[in-house]
Parts: structure tokens; sequence; C-alpha cells
């Protein structure tokens, strides 16, 4: 894929640059002010609305995000276990102990889990 990425992406990000710059089809038109208001004030209230807890669950989600980018990346262990500790991890610091809270999110993979382990087994 590199040789052809390599080329094709810079080219892609020049060409939005150049796209957004001149103003080609409607492309880099400034947003009204009325309008920018109105979202800023929606933002506002809507951050204003977010409790301590829900903002400490929303940084453990970040924490695992880039825990599971860099287990990834560096290739730590299968794909399936950094999956499961994220997984684990996020149910574990968000306060989510019961099993019928956490079973949904299980059940949604299973096919593909069980599919995976038969596959290893197998051959």
């Amino acid at each position: 894929m590199l040789p052809i990425s390599v080329f094709v992406f810079p080219l892609g990000l020049l060409t939005c640059v150049a796209v957004e710059s001149a103003g080609v089809c409607g492309y880099g038109d400034q947003m009204p002010a009325h309008v920018r208001k109105v979202l800023n004030d929606f933002v506002d209230k809507e951050y204003s609305k977010i409790h301590n807890s829900e903002l400490a669950e929303l940084q453990v989600q970040a924490v695992a995000g880039v825990v599971l980018c860099l287990g990834l990346a560096f290739h730590v262990t299968e794909v399936g276990f950094v999956g499961l500790a994220i997984a684990v991890l996020v149910t574990l610091f968000n306060g989510i102990s019961e099993e019928a809270e956490i079973a949904h999110a299980f059940l949604e993979v299973s096919p593909a889990v069980y599919a995976a382990c038969c596959l290893s087994t197998c051959c």
C-alpha cells in the first residue's frame, strides 16, 4: 500500500487546502456569526450538564483508547487479549460490576470469538 499512499495522501491533503483556500464549489465559506453564537451557547449548555462522574468515565475511556492503540501498535500481545483487557479495565474503572450490565458487550462479539477459538485449535 505504501507505493500508492506515499503519493496519494499528500496530494489529497494539498487538494483539500487548495479547494478550501480558493473557495471552489462553496468550500471555504466563513460561518455566520449568529450560527457560531448558537453553536457556542449549545456547547456551553451541554458542558455545564456534565457531572464529575461522567467526566471521570470519559477520562477512563480516553486512557483506555490510548492503551488500546499502543497495545496494538507495539504488538504487546494478541489482538483479542488487548481488546478483552480494555473491556475489563473500562468496566472495572467505570464502576460496572453487575454481570447483567456487562454481558451485552460480550454477547455481541461472542460469535467472532468462538470462530477465532475454533480456527486456532483446528489449525
